[in-house]
């Protein structure tokens, strides 16, 4: 039998738990801030891009996403 005690609590999760969720913090600190909103059969989205102008926006719809880029 394989003891797995020390992985279950402890020390070691609890020193990595500021980590945790590092990732998600860094990708929504440098996401723009966006509005979406649905009115009828249609879908408006707002998005602040400063310093971009429109030629260097590229949007598409892709398997029911969209993204912006």
């Amino acid at each position: 039998m394989v003891e797995t005690s020390h992985t279950a609590g402890g020390w070691y999760p609890g020193l990595l738990r500021p980590f945790h969720d590092v990732g998600h913090r860094i990708a929504d600190f440098f996401a723009p801030q966006a509005d979406a909103t649905a009115t009828g059969e249609q879908y408006e989205i707002n998005m602040e891009l400063p310093g971009v102008s429109l030629e260097d926006i590229n949007i598409a719809v892709h398997d029911n996403n969209v993204s912006a880029r």
